[in-house]
């Protein structure tokens, strides 16, 4: 996303370049220089705090003119020269939860609807990250003689005698002796398969009961009724935590239950469990990620009780946690909310009720790595 195009220590010349597509480009972006440098990254009581060149921003046209020169920093006379600059990204589909702190005014109003990163950026080559010389030699020769000698190694193999089997990988260039003798006997063929194949033959004997264990019930008679597990895994109450509300309406047991899990998404069912089958709630809201780069809102008027809806959220990959926000409004007469739920609705999930309506939110972490594992052993 930041390209360095010269550094010249007291400043560095940098691009924002498009790592996004040309259809879906975030409608601003900005870029905040801190003109205390590093210090802008340290803790407020070691370093000076935030300190910004121009606290509006500077709008990068990252289709156009994306080059901007930044003012370079350093600690002391004998730290690199660096420059550090906050690059925030605002859409209308980034809703909701994803506001970011001013970099200005960290204690502040945030930006809403926004995305932000904080980046260190070296002023002079001392600066980057160089690559330390390995203690022991690399397993292949290079292609190209290092930065420390003047010309390529010598042609000779580094080991005096051939190995005694081929390598795992072609060798580059030639060697200067020969294997040890050729393999035996060439192999017959190509393996037709994986190498584990078909027992030889079939079992002695059909087994005396069946491999898995049943569960045997009774025959019912009319008043029985036969109860079958839930789908999805094992319920683990650690899995799903109301992080934040906002309003006085607590949220109903199994109104958010886990379908499926793996590390990458997690597939859960929102049940309508504030009335019975025989009434409804006036609208229900939900907004989560649905990919990397896309975060929705929906919602659904007259829910009835018992009516399910089946999502599945984008998990983060740096905690496998998913997040998922909940908004439910109904009429006060109606008994299932309270005066005290007074939440709002973002714009983004285009709301339709009256202003005034109760409106509870609920915030819920979503584990998409379950934390009983012996529930599922």
């Amino acid at each position: 996303m930041v390209q360095i195009n010269e550094m010249n220590s007291n400043d560095v010349t940098v691009a924002i370049n498009n790592v996004w597509t040309r259809d879906a480009l975030p409608e601003q972006l900005r870029v905040f220089v801190h003109t205390n440098g590093i210090d802008a990254i340290l803790d407020k009581q070691d370093g000076d705090g935030f300190q910004c060149l121009n606290t509006d921003g500077s709008d990068i046209d990252i289709e156009g003119d994306n080059e901007f020169s930044i003012q370079c920093f350093r600690e002391s006379d004998d730290a690199p020269w660096l420059a550090v600059i906050d690059v925030v990204i605002t859409d209308e589909v980034i809703c909701a939860s994803n506001d970011v702190p001013h970099p200005c005014f960290p204690d502040g109003e945030p930006i809403l609807e926004s995305c932000s990163w904080r980046i260190v950026v070296p002023c002079e080559e001392e600066a980057l990250c160089k690559e330390e010389a390995t203690s022991s030699p690399t397993n292949f020769p290079t292609s190209n003689p290092s930065e420390s000698s003047s010309s390529p190694t010598s042609s000779n193999p580094t080991t005096s005698i051939p190995t005694n089997l081929p390598t795992t990988y072609p060798t580059i260039g030639h060697t200067n002796s020969y294997s040890v003798a050729p393999t035996v006997s060439p192999t017959a063929s190509p393996t037709a398969g994986p190498t584990h194949g078909p027992t030889t033959s079939p079992s002695a004997s059909p087994t005396s009961s069946p491999t898995f264990k049943l569960t045997r019930f009774e025959v019912p008679t009319e008043s029985d009724d036969i109860g079958f597990p839930p789908v999805g895994p094992p319920e683990c109450p650690e899995d799903i935590k109301v992080i934040s509300h906002t309003g006085v309406t607590n949220l109903p047991d199994n109104t958010v239950r886990i379908v499926e899990q793996n590390s990458s998404t997690v597939t859960v069912q929102l049940v309508q469990t504030y009335t019975d089958s025989s009434s409804a709630i006036g609208s229900w809201y939900y907004q989560y990620q649905q990919s990397s780069f896309s975060n929705k809102c929906y919602g659904d008027n007259d829910v009835a009780g018992e009516d399910v809806k089946e999502i599945t959220i984008q998990c983060y990959h740096s905690n496998q946690v998913a997040l998922l926000e909940f908004w439910v409004t109904d009429d006060i007469n109606s008994g299932v909310l309270a005066e005290g739920d007074n939440a709002v609705i973002p714009e983004c999930c285009h709301a339709t009720e009256p202003e005034g309506t109760p409106v509870t939110k609920y915030l819920l972490q979503i584990r998409c790595e379950t934390m009983c594992p012996e529930a599922v052993a």
